[in-house]
């Protein structure tokens, strides 16, 4: 474990040293500061929940933290095993989990801590509430994603490879499944269609991610009553629980797939 909190560090370390990777978090939040400023912020919150405006910027956190996640992770994880560092570390006495859960942790912190400068950014200006909602949902998003980009680093041969992957993986999962899913889906029966709607959104990551940050936000009555109903549930103790439970299956299942990868090569 010691060993571990070793390579996280070093891995924090590394990646905050490299300006470019929470230079994009940091101009969004110079973004939502400006945004802030003229009373049109990524959290107003009205009566009905988050505004138009509100809602499209938090979408646009969403994706800059999950394509931040999945390209840093695959390109760091990859360029250890191209540059023989995962050898090196491992030959000190350091597991393969150690090394992955070590090296996992510390990117997830660093890009972390650069999506908390928008949730700093949100209290300076009197929108704590919202902005913490936004940060939650930002760093939810790069532990998945993160996650999946240690798989494509450690199953990969080369940086191009994962980086290719990865993107290709981010490109389906953000925007493919959802057109291909939504326009297959009326031709379901009426009796299957509500199982299958849920079984549908909860399997892909990032549609899981953006309903979590509708529920959050209480505003998924607009996407139709079936939802408001489900926004009742996850807003409850045992709905908590279940979400909970989703964001450890999509988030612990790329890591067991890294494990693996990392054992057979």
């Amino acid at each position: 474990m010691k060993k571990a909190l070793i390579v996280a560090q070093g891995e924090f370390s590394r990646l905050l040293r490299r300006l470019w990777v929470p230079a994009a978090l940091m101009g969004l939040a110079l973004l939502c500061f400006v945004l802030f400023l003229t009373g049109k912020g990524p959290m107003n919150w009205s009566a009905a929940g988050l505004d138009r405006r509100s809602a499209s910027l938090s979408g646009l956190v969403l994706l800059i933290s999950s394509l931040l996640g999945i390209v840093v992770a695959a390109l760091s994880f990859s360029s250890d095993k191209g540059g023989g560092m995962a050898g090196l570390l491992r030959s000190f006495g350091l597991g393969r989990c150690g090394y992955l859960i070590g090296k996992y942790t510390g990117i997830l912190a660093s890009i972390a801590t650069a999506a908390g400068i928008i949730v700093l950014a949100g209290e300076g200006v009197g929108s704590g509430s919202g902005a913490i909602l936004l940060g939650i949902a930002a760093v939810a998003t790069v532990a998945i994603y993160a996650a999946w980009g240690a798989f494509f680093g450690s199953a990969c041969r080369s940086s191009l490879s994962a980086a290719g992957s990865s993107l290709a993986f981010w490109f389906a999962t953000m925007f493919l499944y959802e057109a291909l899913g939504w326009a297959l889906f009326p031709a379901l029966p009426y009796r299957i269609a509500k199982p299958a709607l849920a079984l549908f959104l909860a399997l892909d990551p990032a549609e899981a991610l953006r309903l979590g940050a509708a529920f959050l936000s209480k505003r998924a009555a607009a996407l139709g009553p079936e939802f408001y109903y489900w926004q009742l549930f996850f807003l409850s103790l045992p709905g908590i629980l279940v979400a909970f439970l989703l964001f450890l299956f999509h988030s612990a299942l790329p890591l067991l797939l890294a494990a693996r990868a990392s054992r057979r090569a």
